[in-house]
């Protein structure tokens, strides 16, 4: 799915804006995709970092990977403005060492609609629904 506007216009394309933009090391742009006080759980077992400098320092170090990603999109539920969307996603790369990098888990997030009518993330939980 590409998308080609600059703004979520569904809770739907944040995922697909997010792996475009994830793709190409462009954390400004990831960054406008979370509302100001959003939160991301930034691994496993850790507890949320909240606020845009602190999800922007979180998904600094992950950027840093080089690493692609392929983001599927398995469940969208909305009510009024908020969606809630589970995913699974891949990211393939190279790590600090030379290793290969292999990584997927299942995501869950939630999204809320903005008074402009475009969506952006409340809460980012990249492992939120990998299984137990």
């Amino acid at each position: 799915m590409t998308i080609t506007t600059e703004t979520a216009h569904s809770p739907e394309a944040i995922l697909a804006l997010f792996s475009q933009a994830m793709n190409r090391g462009d954390l400004d742009f990831i960054m406008t995709l979370y509302e100001d006080d959003a939160c991301l759980i930034p691994q496993p077992h850790q507890q949320p970092v909240q606020g845009k400098p602190a999800i922007r320092q979180a998904l600094h170090h992950f950027l840093a990977l080089q690493a692609k990603i392929h983001i599927q999109r398995t469940t969208s539920v909305q009510t009024g403005d908020i969606a809630l969307l589970r995913s699974v996603w891949r990211l393939t790369g190279t790590d600090p060492d030379g290793s290969a990098l292999q990584m997927a888990h299942e995501s869950t997030d939630v999204a809320r609609r903005q008074h402009d009518g475009s969506w952006k993330i409340v809460i980012d939980h990249p492992f939120g629904a990998d299984p137990s």
